[in-house]
């Protein structure tokens, strides 16, 4: 026994017998003896329970798990909280006419020139550790969404003749998983890892949303995002390289059951992706500030996806969506680079999206007359260029282009090519952790061709700045001169 622990029982018992003598009751030697070695028992009983029960606390990440590591679970979340203020050309309304006036506007259709707004963009908890033993990880991410749906289709009579064209909009707001998989080290820097999770695409859509420079990801990204797939993944991972490989049901399909009329249609889609870290480290990567007092970190890396979508007779019905084609084979390739260092930091990429489509139904006109189906072929190209300098030690000034450059058979009306500007400053309290964000993306030339494309983007998005993704960037679509969004944003993470 310990001299510690010898001292707290003699205290105890010293206690134990005044509190007796107080009593003014009689105390035998054997009374306290069974005083004491009652005591001993129960001190006994804790010490046990201390040396092989759970441990607890706070690492970064509140946790608990188990005395010897082999169970362990994080626990941490986030929440996002912005305010937008979006401004369009005064005279952007809707119109009857002919020409560009008649698709002026995006939401609301009435096309106001000045609509602010609060919105909870994001909030998340995550779960994360290993069981077993440190090995076997896992990662569980739950998160709220809320999302305008908004669906055009073609309408036929009893007849099976062309009757129209109908939109409905919803809202849709739940709890929904993002992330469900496991991690098995293999050894030697080799892992396998299956489960739902971001196919190793793009840069910055793998980069998570909190590290974000701007209060959201870029235009480019949310074209060509590959967002989260259902597979099997094969990687490799040393203080230079990093080399994933993943199999899956195809671009985008999260939380789809087996059977679903997208997975079903789904060949098979191939990704693969590999970095090459010159100076640093991942850990000042992850995001794309950086530190006044911090140490250069570079990389460079590339990926390519594939997927082929095989002819579904269930797709080819007269009333499918418009845009939505009865089978569509996709390539993809990205290149992008990073450097950071003493405050500064730059970040470039570059994607190429080549879209086979088939069968496609269309409305071209928007004429309530339809087209019938088309087959074509799209080539995309994007580009992204980002900067920041942190003048003050907790402040910084960023700034980032995104050109789209659209294959000009989509027939977006009277262009192809679209430029954004985003810029504004970072303001950290503890990191990441807490941080205002101020900023500003402004539309240099009107989106009406995004905001009501015939024909359907790279992984199938009939829209790119629609409902859905308005919340994302802050523009609604205009048709006349520039769109500007200013978002107020605080983050904070625990």
């Amino acid at each position: 026994m310990s001299l510690t622990k010898g001292l707290f029982l003699l205290a105890g018992a010293a206690v134990s017998l005044n509190s007796v003598a107080l009593a003014n009751a009689p105390v035998s030697k054997d009374e306290v003896r069974a005083i004491v070695a009652e005591m001993l028992a129960d001190a006994e009983t804790r010490s046990s329970l201390q040396g092989s029960g759970a441990t607890a606390g706070y690492d970064k990440k509140f946790f608990i798990g188990s005395a010897n590591g082999d169970f362990r679970m994080n626990f941490s979340g986030y929440g996002q909280f912005r305010y937008t203020l979006n401004f369009r050309d005064s005279s952007n309304e809707d119109e009857t006419g002919s020409g560009d006036d008649r698709y002026a506007g995006g939401y609301p259709t009435a096309g106001d020139e000045f609509n602010p707004g609060f919105s909870v963009r994001r909030a998340a908890l995550q779960f994360d550790g290993n069981v077993i033993n440190p090995d076997l990880m896992y990662q569980v991410r739950i998160s709220y969404d809320t999302r305008l749906e908004s669906t055009s289709t073609v309408e036929v009579d009893s007849g099976g003749d062309f009757a129209g064209t109908s939109t409905s909009t919803s809202v849709d707001s739940r709890l929904q998983f993002d992330d469900i998989f496991f991690t098995y080290r293999l050894g030697n820097g080799w892992y396998v890892k299956w489960g739902q999770f971001k196919a190793p695409f793009l840069k910055e859509e793998l980069n998570s949303e909190n590290y974000t420079m701007s209060a959201d990801r870029g235009m480019v990204n949310l074209y060509f995002t590959q967002d989260r797939s259902q597979g099997v993944a094969l990687g490799y991972k040393n203080d230079n390289w990093w080399l994933e490989g993943m199999i899956s049901d195809g671009i985008r399909t999260s939380n789809t059951p087996f059977g679903d009329t997208f997975n079903n249609t789904n060949d098979i889609a191939l990704t693969g992706r590999v970095e090459y870290l010159f100076a640093g480290t991942r850990e000042q990567l992850k995001d794309y500030t950086s530190k006044q007092d911090e140490n250069l970190a570079a990389y460079i890396g590339g990926a390519i996806h594939w997927q082929h979508q095989n002819n579904d007779p269930s797709k080819t019905a007269f009333n499918r969506p418009i845009g939505q084609p009865a089978n569509r084979s996709i390539l993809g390739f990205t290149v992008d680079g990073q450097v950071e260092g003493s405050g500064l930091s730059l970040y470039v990429a570059g994607v190429f999206g080549y879209t086979r489509a088939r069968n496609v139904q269309i409305d071209a006109d928007l004429d309530g007359v339809a087209d019938g189906t088309n087959s074509e072929n799209f080539g995309d190209f994007g580009v992204t260029v980002q900067g920041a300098w942190r003048f003050w030690e907790d402040t910084e000034f960023f700034t980032r282009w995104d050109g789209l450059f659209l294959d000009d058979d989509r027939n977006l009306f009277d262009r192809d090519q679209f430029n954004f500007i985003t810029f504004g400053f970072n303001h950290y309290y503890s990191g990441h952790a807490m941080k205002i964000t101020l900023d500003c993306v402004l539309a240099t030339n009107h989106t009406v061709g995004l905001t009501n494309s015939p024909n359907s983007a790279w992984f199938g998005n009939s829209n790119v700045i629609n409902l859905n993704s308005s919340d994302a960037t802050g523009l609604l679509g205009t048709a006349r001169g520039v769109e500007a969004a200013v978002r107020l944003q605080a983050q904070v993470m625990f």
